[in-house]
């Protein structure tokens, strides 16, 4: 396997600009890739650009998160870590449906807004794998249900993973760290057992 830097945005103070950069960008490509650096507000124009470099090809998604990133938009459109996945769902140009989407890792709490962005998964049909749900042992074969629902009825799987799903032990630079995250062993073996389109970190 051949691996090459091919992109970089550098540093840009407008979002919006660096989110039509990359769009651009892997609206062109046709290979797996992996892009890294940023936080979760880029997997939104990441995986726009990915469909439409695929056109016409349903796509699953499965992204570890300690949050649900399904905050609704706000009245000035704000790109925010916190609502890519509400973008994709709602996005009728993007072919992913909540059917096929995981979320794995997701904190528990009882605030308002947590039980909100609960409830709206859940109408959207998106499957979540919460923090105690995930073991040593049944690690991998979380993954395996987890890649099942995400294939079923799509052409590929893209994988999102935003660090503070880990402990905060092996994710010092998490904006959001939790202690009771996951090992970062657990979520290397539950990676390996998949095949991915493309994925972000």
């Amino acid at each position: 396997m051949c691996i090459r830097d091919r992109y970089n945005t550098g540093v840009n103070e407008d979002t919006y600009k660096a989110h039509e950069e990359i769009t651009k960008y892997i609206e062109g490509t046709k290979n797996p890739f992996l892009v890294l650096g940023g936080d979760h507000s880029i997997t939104y124009p990441i995986v726009r650009g990915l469909t439409k470099s695929l056109p016409k090809r349903r796509l699953g998604l499965i992204y570890f998160d300690a949050h649900y990133d399904l905050r609704a938009l706000e009245k000035d459109n704000v790109l925010s870590s916190g609502n890519s996945f509400y973008r994709i769902l709602t996005d009728p140009h993007v072919p992913i449906e909540g059917r096929n989407m995981v979320a794995i890792g997701i904190q528990q709490n009882k605030s308002p807004s947590y039980l909100e962005l609960e409830a709206f998964a859940r109408a959207h049909h998106v499957t979540t794998v919460y923090r105690g749900d995930v073991t040593r042992e049944n690690a991998e074969e979380t993954m395996r249900r987890a890649l099942r629902v995400a294939g079923e009825g799509t052409e590929g799987v893209y994988l999102s993973f935003d660090i503070d799903a880990l402990q905060a032990a092996d994710a010092p630079g998490a904006s959001a760290p939790g202690a009771e995250g996951l090992p970062l062993e657990w979520v290397k073996r539950m990676v390996s057992v998949g095949r991915f389109v493309a994925g972000d970190i």
